[in-house]
């Protein structure tokens, strides 16, 4: 059995202690505090498997933050000689050891965490040196892919989130809403580059210029004065300014957008909402 991952079992015996599980070559004990009521040998169960505080292979019906090869964005809740210890949804918190910390973490500081097994003592721990274990084979991905991502870090250049918990990616600030660390989001490839990292788009390609804002206004706009608006793409800047307090640039993506949804119509000399005769004022 693997530690850190969630494994289907069914229970073969019945102690004081709990149930022990199996999958036909192992066996693992869920304490008897787990055991719903009218539970009996034979029933199956999705378990996360760790070591509990006396470091013996346990079972658990808890689901943790994050499991081996994840990440997560957890709160240090204790700090000691080995390291600090973050909160992941587990009665026994997660060891990040003080080698395996990018600067030192603090009681309440919150940090994203990447949950790893050592191999030689098959005990789970945690690091915030991701930059360390994150995969640079982009051969998996393709441009326009959606992918699910989790904010890491503010950048000069804009966001750097992890990418389906192996990979390094950057939502570049024009591409990005307001963001917060530990925020999970789905984003799509606008890019693969040589050094291994993705670059991330909010919308996919063909909608990463919609401005929701501004086509709210130009429907505003359009139900105001009856259905019509005299602009164009040919009108001037100050114009669709003054009318709708909008750069002329930001009008077409929306006057293009909206078309494309089949909400306005071009008319001669401007624009129209669906459905309404050129020319009409009702």
């Amino acid at each position: 059995m693997n530690m850190g991952t969630t494994v289907h079992l069914k229970a073969a015996r019945e102690t004081d202690n709990g149930f022990y599980f199996t999958d036909g070559d192992a066996e693992v004990l869920l304490p008897r505090s787990e055991i719903p009521e009218g539970w009996k040998p034979g029933v199956e169960a999705d378990l996360f498997l760790y070591r509990d505080s006396e470091d013996r292979p346990t079972a658990t019906r808890r689901r943790p933050a994050a499991e081996v090869g994840q990440v997560a964005f957890l709160e240090v809740v204790d700090v000691g000689a080995p390291g600090a210890f973050a909160a992941w949804g587990l009665l026994k918190d997660l060891l990040i050891p003080k080698s395996e910390q990018t600067t030192p973490l603090t009681v309440g500081q919150k940090a994203l965490v990447l949950v790893l097994l050592d191999p030689q003592t098959d005990r789970l721990f945690g690091t915030t040196k991701l930059t360390a274990h994150l995969d640079r084979d982009l051969s998996g991905f393709r441009p326009g892919q959606e992918v699910g991502c989790v904010v890491w870090k503010l950048h000069e250049q804009g966001w750097i989130v992890v990418v389906e918990h192996r990979w390094q990616g950057m939502l570049y600030r024009n591409e990005t809403g307001n963001l917060r660390p530990g925020e999970a989001l789905r984003a799509w490839i606008s890019g693969l580059r040589d050094d291994g990292k993705i670059d991330l788009r909010q919308r996919p390609q063909g909608f990463q210029d919609a401005n929701p804002e501004a086509e709210a206004r130009i429907l505003a706009a359009l139900g105001r004065s009856g259905g019509r608006l005299g602009l164009t793409d040919k009108s001037s800047p100050d114009e669709i300014s003054a009318v709708l307090g909008l750069s002329k640039k930001a009008f077409k993506t929306a006057c293009g957008t909206l078309f494309k949804k089949g909400e306005i119509r071009w008319v001669d000399g401007g624009i129209a909402i669906s459905g309404k005769e050129a020319g009409s004022s009702d």
